[in-house]
């Protein structure tokens, strides 16, 4: 039948044209370690902190591609509030996009394109941990995963308590063979008395 064979063909179209357009970028590019808590780029691009938000906003700029698209998600059940700030390859603010469409605590998609001027964002986003908030490149969300340079953060701060545990217990071995030391030359002292009145 070539209606049957027509609706195949434009159904194969269909789907090897959503391939074709299909980006998955993975990394996160949030950057919780380079992130202040408490803040904000308001309305008008400005970076605005003390606010007890929810939020957090991130101090270094992330490098992206003009004309690219760009996903965040978060999971259901955390904050809503996402922003991004575009900036000129001069890092000078051209714009602001802002998260509005979906209710407070609901999980969320949004993919939007870079304008063709922007070299470099800013982003605040929810801060609290339920959100697992995610901005990556492409316009396919994937699941969460931390940005490399925090799993790395985590991994100083590990081996700095396992460097400070060592030098306490460095310290407290040598405080020990102190204490055998004494108990030993007061043993050695007494040992050749045998009687009460010695």
């Amino acid at each position: 039948n070539v209606r049957e064979s027509n609706n195949a063909q434009s159904t194969a179209d269909t789907a090897k044209s959503n391939i074709d357009n299909l980006s998955i970028g993975a990394r996160n590019l949030i950057i919780r370690s380079q992130s202040t808590a408490d803040a904000y780029y308001d309305q008008n691009g400005n970076y605005v902190t003390g606010t007890g938000a929810g939020t957090a906003a991130m101090n270094t700029y992330i490098p992206i591609e003009p004309g690219k698209q760009y996903t965040f998600s978060r999971s259901a059940g955390g904050g809503d509030f996402f922003r991004f700030n575009w900036y000129d390859s001069d890092k000078n603010y051209i714009s602001r996009k802002a998260i509005t469409e979906i209710p407070d605590g609901a999980a969320g998609i949004f993919t939007w394109t870079a304008p063709d001027t922007a070299y470099y964002i800013l982003v605040s986003y929810p801060w609290d941990e339920v959100s697992k908030a995610k901005l990556e490149r492409g316009n396919r969300a994937t699941d969460w995963t931390p940005a490399p340079e925090d799993v790395q953060a985590g991994i100083e701060v590990v081996e700095t308590r396992v460097t400070s545990a060592e030098t306490k217990i460095t310290q407290n071995k040598e405080s020990i063979e102190s204490v055998a030391k004494r108990t030993t030359n007061v043993e050695n002292k007494f040992s050749g008395y045998s009687a009460t009145e010695q």
